[in-house]
């Protein structure tokens, strides 16, 4: 990222600020959202309150085992960011 122009400042009081390319501050991140106690129930529970079909194949990984095109996710990344 930083070969794209981002920069990182430490204020006087330790706290880092990130900047983009023109200069802009990014915003802080939302705060992550709550996690149930029992993740897989919830889970479970939304996707048949849904209508999702799911069984013990559904979170088996689709990936031929091939390379990851780098290119691919780092200009997909970066046109993601252009929205923000």
């Amino acid at each position: 990222m930083h070969e794209e122009g981002f920069t990182v400042e430490r204020t006087a009081s330790g706290e880092l600020r990130f900047f983009r390319p023109d200069g802009r501050l990014l915003a802080e991140a939302p705060p992550l959202p709550p996690v149930p106690a029992d993740p897989l129930a919830s889970l479970t529970a939304r996707w048949m309150r849904d209508g999702i079909p799911f069984d013990g194949e559904t979170s088996m990984p689709s990936w031929d085992g091939g390379p990851v095109d780098l290119g691919w996710a780092v200009d997909s990344l970066r046109q993601a960011g252009a929205a923000f």
